[in-house]
């Protein structure tokens, strides 16, 4: 057979028919063909004949195509059926893998976990998890006000020099921050040979 690309000649068991339209093609230049419009995030793969509309079915590709095109297609076509509203990514950066929120369903849950990278994010405010904060009150303030406000919560202390947190989980109070600036944690002042706070 002839394909009706590259119009080179093919054993028939190295070829493509579209059981849609019938046209001809080789199984490496079909392949080709759904790469380069995976490429362009098209769902629907048209017949490669400029005048022929029919659609290629990823069924009748699945005996020649290489793994990682048929992974991409299925992908592109999983992803498509998500209805746009439904549909958001793990807030994550390193992660941003796709979810989707069924509405109407489980409207309750808000503390929810990544399928991707099993760390935890609001489903509501689809954001990493506010501990500590209501949805509500999470949504009235910005990144800086919930952070001092939770830094206060935890009795946070900031380094007198650079202004970084820090936490102490155990120990004296002599604090040394990774600016080396020395500090006590109770009162937050500069570390004094004879430190006394009140």
């Amino acid at each position: 057979m002839v394909c009706e690309i590259c119009m080179d000649h093919k054993p028939y068991e190295e070829t493509f028919s579209n059981p849609t339209c019938s046209h001809t093609h080789c199984n490496e230049c079909i392949t080709k063909h759904i790469a380069s419009k995976l490429q362009e995030n098209l769902t629907l793969i048209e017949c490669p004949v400029p005048s022929c509309k029919q659609v290629i079915e990823i069924e009748s590709c699945m005996p020649f195509l290489p793994k990682e095109v048929f992974e991409r297609w299925s992908a592109v076509l999983s992803e498509a059926t998500i209805l746009g509203s439904n549909k958001y990514y793990c807030p994550f950066e390193d992660c941003s893998g796709l979810l989707e929120f069924v509405e109407g369903e489980n409207i309750n849950i808000k503390e929810s976990e990544c399928p991707y990278c099993n760390r935890l994010f609001c489903a509501r405010c689809k954001v990493p998890w506010h501990s500590g904060f209501k949805c509500e009150e999470f949504e009235m303030k910005d990144d800086d006000d919930l952070f001092i406000k939770l830094a206060m919560e935890k009795k946070w202390t900031a380094c007198p020099n650079c202004k970084f947190y820090v936490e102490r989980k155990s120990g004296c109070d002599h604090m040394i921050c990774r600016c080396l600036c020395k500090f006590c944690y109770r009162c937050g002042c500069p570390w004094k040979l004879e430190h006394s706070c009140k």
